[in-house]
């Protein structure tokens, strides 16, 4: 299932800070919603995997790893 454009700059905005209300808030959501969609978001499988491979591509691009 594809991402619709809200989750995908909510998965770029959440990467920014690792704060999904905040990363709602950036990403157009409600502000009266933005708690629960961001929680609702993360749960989202789709939306891990968006998450997760762009992490690995930052990862590539910067050589940075956490050890």
């Amino acid at each position: 299932m594809a991402l619709t454009l809200k989750q995908q700059r909510f998965v770029q905005e959440y990467l920014a800070d690792l704060n999904a209300t905040a990363a709602a808030k950036r990403a157009g959501y409600s502000q009266k919603t933005a708690y629960s969609i961001g929680q609702e978001n993360l749960k989202k499988p789709e939306i891990q995997s968006a998450i997760q491979q762009a992490k690995e591509a930052l990862q590539k691009r910067t050589e940075i790893t956490q050890d």
